[in-house]
């Protein structure tokens, strides 16, 4: 029981560990996107590389007008996995992100 205890404790880890990383890869490469864009750029035939560039830039907003929708999710998932539990609803969390969905 205390194997399998140390299992799941080390399998927590890992997630948290992994979300922390790639949350900080994730902004790292967003700080630096115009470094990321002209090297994309730089794979485009030379006659077509103004339109890619439109087209990375385009995606660029997109995806932080994602991010900004994702983060509004994820607070209201948050607070209605909060407010269920503090009622005494049973599974607050799965509610919680359904309710994002």
């Amino acid at each position: 029981m205390l194997q399998n205890f140390f299992g799941v404790v080390a399998n927590a880890v890992e997630v948290v560990g992994s979300i922390v990383v790639m949350t900080f890869l994730g902004l790292y490469f967003a700080d630096e996107a115009n470094l990321y864009i002209s090297g994309l750029v730089r794979l485009v035939p030379r006659g077509h590389r103004g339109r890619g560039a439109e087209i990375l830039r385009d995606r660029e907003r997109d995806l932080v007008v994602d991010a900004g929708s994702l983060l509004s999710m994820t607070t209201l998932g948050f607070l209605v996995a909060i407010g269920l539990w503090m009622i005494g609803v049973p599974l607050p969390v799965a509610l919680g992100f359904w309710q994002v969905f």
